[in-house]
């Protein structure tokens, strides 16, 4: 009854909001956050409803009617025309779609991402603006981790080694809150790179390491690493490389008993996931022939293979998901990172520290999407969205030699 309250009560604030496009955008991103473990155990407001369906459909309503109705909103912002081709290629899928109701489920949480990346570069007037987007974050991150530190005493975190748990806080696993906090990082990293190495920062960026190691997130470990040498080769002119090295040498030092163990369990056939998913990439291959073009329907990949092996399996690789899913469109989603990737190394030269960890950022997410299911996510793909939309308007309002692409 409290969740039903909490979520009635969230949705007549972001209505109230509406008059106030940053505020209820920050809004959103807090509670949508908070509010996933109701998601989680499939809470229903009545009968089928979801708990949570309010919020997107608000968030939804708000943001295309704002962009048609507001003089100084735009429904055609940077890089969006690759969205709404991937959203069109989306129903599109429909076609052949294995099953119709996940199909429908999945454009709606496209949309709901699209809502949030129109709303973040829309809303952003200032610089001012682009740092209250990242305080935001930063503030639920460091909410995710109170949570998160409690359930390490509390035993309530995911399973791992005898008595130890990996923390997963408000996610409905420890994986997903490592990519959540791979991006929240960012974000104070961000702030850092504006307003200076300040002492809360200093603090928070501990805490969140912290809760990133707890996390024992393989995958986002070697992601976050890879992204930042590559980043690098773009920006050798402005970053030694001890000034990297070093401090991923010393974090490495201080937890490398739990990194050692995370990856001897590599070892382990029970504990090597990554052996299975490799697998279920060749069966994927085989069947994605049968509909090239289109695919099998937007959001059915779990369900097209429970049909087959008996079991619902999840395919930990979004490209293929997307490929597998909706054939030849999947491209759209593709040239939409690459295409924000080039315009941050375009305009590296200017404003050269923000768009150092947009582009982290960015080379984060390509890599994480080949082990992980985060596409599908309603809380860290529209996160990860709002890094990016923030990121351009953010170069579009310094005013430097970005220009829009």
């Amino acid at each position: 009854m409290l969740s039903k309250i909490a979520v009635v009560i969230s949705s007549l604030i972001l209505i109230l909001l509406s008059f106030y496009p940053l505020a209820f955008i920050r809004f959103y991103i807090v509670i949508r956050t908070l509010f996933q473990p109701f998601a989680n155990k499939h809470l229903t407001l009545f009968g089928n409803f979801p708990i949570n369906a309010p919020l997107p459909l608000i968030l939804l309503f708000y943001s295309y009617l704002a962009c048609i109705f507001r003089q100084d909103f735009s429904l055609f912002v940077p890089n969006s025309v690759y969205l709404y081709l991937f959203l069109f290629w989306s129903l599109l899928s429909l076609i052949n779609s294995f099953n119709l109701y996940a199909s429908f489920a999945f454009i709606f949480k496209i949309l709901a991402v699209i809502s949030v990346y129109l709303l973040i570069y829309n809303s952003i007037e200032s610089a001012e603006d682009f740092k209250k987007i990242h305080k935001t974050v930063v503030f639920l991150a460091l909410i995710t981790i109170f949570y998160g530190f409690c359930q390490i005493f509390l035993k309530e975190g995911q399973p791992f080694y005898g008595p130890i748990v990996r923390i997963k806080s408000f996610f409905s696993s420890a994986n997903e809150f490592g990519i959540f906090l791979s991006l929240a990082i960012i974000s104070n990293l961000i702030l850092v790179a504006i307003e200076g190495f300040k002492k809360q920062y200093k603090i928070f960026l501990s805490l969140m390491i912290l809760a990133y190691i707890l996390a024992l997130n393989r995958g986002s470990w070697i992601a976050m690493t890879t992204s930042i040498f590559l980043s690098y080769f773009f920006f050798r002119d402005k970053i030694r490389l001890r000034s990297i090295v070093l401090p991923i040498a010393i974090i490495f030092l201080m937890f490398s008993p739990i990194i050692i163990l995370r990856f001897l369990q590599l070892e382990n056939p029970a504990e090597n996931t990554f052996v299975g998913r490799i697998n279920f990439w060749k069966n994927m291959l085989y069947l994605i022939p049968q509909h090239p073009l289109l695919g099998f329907g937007i959001g059915t990949t779990e369900l097209v293979f429970q049909s087959l092996t008996g079991r619902k399996i999840y395919p930990h690789n979004d490209f293929l998901r997307l490929f597998f899913e909706m054939g030849f469109g999947s491209i759209f989603y593709i040239l939409f990172l690459i295409k924000s990737l080039l315009f941050f190394i375009k305009n590296k030269a200017n404003n050269w520290k923000t768009n150092f960890l947009f582009i982290v950022s960015l080379f984060y997410w390509l890599i994480i999407s080949i082990p992980q299911n985060i596409v599908n996510n309603v809380v860290l793909f529209p996160l990860f969205m709002t890094l990016i939309a923030s990121g351009l308007k953010y170069n579009f309002l310094i005013n430097f030699e970005g220009k829009h692409i």
